[in-house]
């Protein structure tokens, strides 16, 4: 089994690019691939590059989305801390949602390439692995 990885970005934005995008949370997993140019040579070998780039992209939107704390998180860590009533948490849709969507691409995208892209909550979020079939 061979595995290409795409690794986690720990560094912070520039200033610059920090302005004119959204800021991004350090705290938050984030995976770069800025472009189709940086994609590893083996997925772009099968697999269209843009299409890894968008695959990227769209995980981390749903990273990004689960950090970002709302009322109704609030409530339900309030709810689950003083009422011992486990709430059914943001994170937990969103690793629901990840774990659909990896599935999803795989059978779409990755899998009639020769490829398999592992969920990253199996590997800490550290990287993304893409398994050669």
């Amino acid at each position: 089994m061979r595995l290409v990885v795409i690794d986690r970005d720990y560094s912070l934005p520039a200033a610059a690019a920090a302005a004119a995008a959204q800021p991004r949370n350090p705290e938050v997993p984030f995976f770069a691939v800025a472009s189709p140019a940086a994609v590893p040579p083996p997925l772009a070998e099968r697999v269209d590059a843009a299409a890894v780039v968008a695959t990227v992209d769209a995980i981390n939107a749903l990273l990004a989305a689960a950090a970002v704390p709302t009322t109704q998180s609030v409530l339900a860590n309030l709810m689950e801390l003083f009422l011992f009533v486990p709430a059914n948490k943001a994170y937990n849709k969103m690793l629901s949602d990840l774990d659909s969507f990896v599935a999803d691409q795989n059978r779409t995208i990755y899998e009639p390439k020769g490829l398999r892209l592992r969920n990253p909550q199996s590997v800490a979020f550290i990287r993304l692995e893409f398994e050669v079939l």
